[in-house]
């Protein structure tokens, strides 16, 4: 059952909420960035979450959505510097690798190391290749949604 639309979107048309996007856009929008507010303007519910505070109102959300797509968009995959790996190591995990498998220390430093590594480069892989399609398809009326500005669905 689709969900109420949001009552912020209310007071204004389609166009005009369009028309806070460009501008707060200004010379940074793009044909991506004003099909997907288009469809979360139509579809209210699939925006992703934009905290207001007391006294903001529908203006404000655009503007804080349109910063989000753009911030997105600038810190895509090949636009960034990945930081060092920053996830912290389960204790469980050793207890589990060895009930499996003999090992010194050192071995199981390495293979927690390797782990880590090996889904940080997995993450970085999957995010080169959601950019690589958003570059692709474009031409075929795709559009990404950067900055997560879009629930999953």
């Amino acid at each position: 059952m689709p969900r109420k639309p949001l009552s912020i979107f209310d007071n204004l048309n389609k166009e005009e909420l369009l028309e806070i996007v460009r501008n707060e856009a200004g010379d940074r929008v793009s044909d991506s960035l004003i099909v997907v507010a288009n469809r979360i303007i139509e579809i209210p519910e699939y925006s992703c979450t934009i905290n207001i505070r007391a006294g903001e109102d529908v203006s404000d959300f655009m503007k804080k959505w349109t910063n989000k797509f753009i911030n997105g968009y600038n810190n895509r995959p090949s636009q960034r510097t990945s930081n060092p790996i920053g996830t912290q190591h389960d204790p469980i995990l050793d207890e589990i690798i060895s009930a499996r498998i003999h090992h010194t220390t050192d071995d199981l430093e390495s293979i927690k190391y390797g782990h880590r590594l090996s889904m940080s480069a997995e993450n970085i892989a999957g995010a080169f290749l959601e950019e690589y399609i958003a570059e692709e398809l474009i031409s075929q009326g795709w559009h990404c949604c950067w900055g997560e500005t879009m629930k999953k669905y």
